[in-house]
């Protein structure tokens, strides 16, 4: 008895720990590691879903994956708790300006807050403050009974940018 138990909450702290640290991303890389958390947590509902990605997705910077790949586990969980979807499509495309993430899904919808923090929708909070950390963009379209969609979009490193500042010149 003790011994299943044990086994059950080893399990649950693996799964925990492998969502909060997709160790996938790195190996897999971001559209796999989307198809597989999609898999395996939407595998055994009723929800058709759909993973659109029209051009390959290497050469991602780290950074920019992990928060792609935490605003849709946010958006998925979110839907799994509250929206009773039955279709989801999430779709990433490579655009000149970033990445661009696309998550809709025909759920109940909700009102968004306009301060998400403040007003206990912590997991939108969270998507927040990624997209803000890498100096993006994110809108939330929903209304109650007409699904929600997400809008991301990650831009690129001002590469171009840093190779033209001058160099300091040291005396």
């Amino acid at each position: 008895m003790l011994c299943n138990t044990l086994n059950e909450t080893l399990a649950k702290v693996r799964d925990v720990s492998a969502i909060l640290n997709p160790r996938q991303l790195a190996s897999l890389g971001l559209e796999a590691s989307l198809r597989a958390h999609l898999l395996k947590t939407l595998g055994n509902t009723s929800i058709h879903w759909s993973l659109e990605c029209q051009q390959r997705l290497t050469g991602i910077p780290e950074e920019m994956a992990v928060a792609a790949f935490r605003i849709t586990q946010e958006a998925v969980t979110n839907m799994l708790r509250h929206a009773q979807a039955q279709n989801l499509l999430v779709r990433l495309q490579r655009l000149p300006q970033g990445l661009s993430l696309f998550i809709s899904d025909d759920g109940q919808g909700f009102s968004p807050a306009s301060n998400p923090g403040l007003e206990g929708q912590r997991g939108m909070a969270g998507m927040s403050e990624r997209i803000d950390q890498l100096g993006g963009t994110l809108s939330v379209s929903s209304q109650p009974g007409k699904g929600t969609r997400i809008d991301a979009l990650f831009p690129w490193a001002p590469r171009a940018l840093e190779r033209a500042s001058p160099l300091k010149v040291l005396e």
